[in-house]
């Protein structure tokens, strides 16, 4: 029984954090044991999110498919996409093309960067090549948000919940006029 008053709406939610957000992870194979780590720890054991990342790829030589099914089965329906950014993440040509579904769907972007990766900020603002053209751009103009890899599920859970208010309230700002890439670099 309770005491004198019973909990308002405010106290039974007081508990919450954030919303369970869907999301699409972006990344480079060569980095599948981070990414896998990352998923392992802030989807499945601390439910931050909720996975909407391919499970395996499609066992596809035909570039429109896969693109077309990457779009429609896990970047629809989801909120945000997370690109796990790595040494050769910004080379590949699905990085880009993920980019390119996730922000003509008006959906957020947030680059992680891998434990150790650390782009060179040069004084005009501009990062060393290792963040995908599509990201560093959005970044630029403020559509899409970047971090280190995060630390803690409040770290994570910030940076998510700041990239999905980037791209509500600076949704004009967004940029996807580059082609796609043709072919990994």
């Amino acid at each position: 029984m309770y005491s004198n008053n019973p909990p308002t709406l405010a106290d039974l939610l007081s508990g919450l954090g954030s919303i369970k957000r869907k999301v699409f992870v972006s990344y480079h194979h060569v980095d599948q044991s981070a990414v896998n780590v990352f998923r392992d720890v802030f989807s499945n054991t601390l439910q931050v999110f909720g996975d909407k990342s391919l499970n395996k790829p499609f066992n596809s030589n035909d570039t429109e498919y896969v693109y077309r099914k990457i779009r429609e089965n896990h970047i629809h329906g989801s909120s945000i996409t997370i690109v796990i950014i790595g040494n050769e993440t910004w080379k590949r040509k699905y990085v880009d093309w993920e980019l390119n579904a996730t922000i003509s769907k008006d959906h957020a972007v947030l680059g992680v960067m891998l434990p150790g990766i650390t782009p060179t900020l040069y004084t005009d603002g501009t990062y060393k090549r290792l963040i995908p053209d599509r990201l560093f751009n959005n970044h630029q103009a403020g559509y899409a948000h970047l971090i280190e890899w995060p630390k803690t599920v409040n770290d994570l859970t910030v940076a998510i919940d700041t990239a999905i208010n980037l791209s509500k309230t600076n949704s004009k700002f967004k940029d996807n006029s580059a082609p796609l890439m043709s072919r990994n670099r």
